[in-house]
């Protein structure tokens, strides 16, 4: 097809075209501006030409063919494991943010920006807002929702909102209590 001979293809193999180029000729007959493929070497005050080193090079082009992979699905934590992680966790606000994520599916970035406001206890939901915050958490989507929750998960807030928080004064949830 058009002066392109294309060698036999096999899956996940690179393909080799092979496209000759002719040379350029000028108005005087000449062959390119250096020679064929050479390129410009300066001696003195004029230009030689230098041959290029192999015109087989020149001629042949190659063209990576990728092949989709197929998706792989994303790795899930066991039972046993989210149990693990939540056993292993010392504060309970560390408790409240693993299993707010497990629970509602938010973003980290999400979850660190909620204020208390935010949380509705007795209607078991968390509103996610867009908004700027003082701790550079931000909600990568730009609109307002709300997601449902566990009882579990306003247990939990209530418990970390009773023993660690106390009578902090800021309105994030989630802010550090030990540094």
């Amino acid at each position: 097809m058009f002066g392109r001979q294309r060698e036999p293809q096999a899956r996940g193999v690179d393909v080799v075209l092979r496209v000759p180029r002719p040379p350029r000729r000028r108005v005087d007959g000449a062959v390119g501006h250096h020679g064929p493929g050479g390129r410009a070497r300066l001696v003195g005050n004029a230009v030689q030409a230098v041959p290029a080193p192999c015109d087989q090079e020149r001629t042949q082009r190659r063209r990576a063919v990728t092949l989709t992979q197929p998706q792989l699905q994303p790795k899930v934590l066991t039972a046993k494991q989210v149990q693990t992680i939540l056993d292993a966790c010392d504060h309970s606000r560390d408790r409240l943010l693993f299993a707010l994520l497990l629970d509602t599916g938010v973003r980290i970035g999400e979850a660190l920006g909620l204020r208390h406001e935010d949380l509705d206890i007795a209607g078991r939901t968390v509103t996610v807002r867009p908004r700027p915050n003082d701790n550079r958490a931000r909600a990568k989507t730009g609109v307002c929702r709300t997601v449902p929750t566990s009882p579990e998960l306003m247990r939990l807030y209530v418990d970390y909102l009773n023993g660690e928080y106390g009578a902090l004064d800021s309105d994030y949830v989630f802010v550090n209590l030990w540094s």
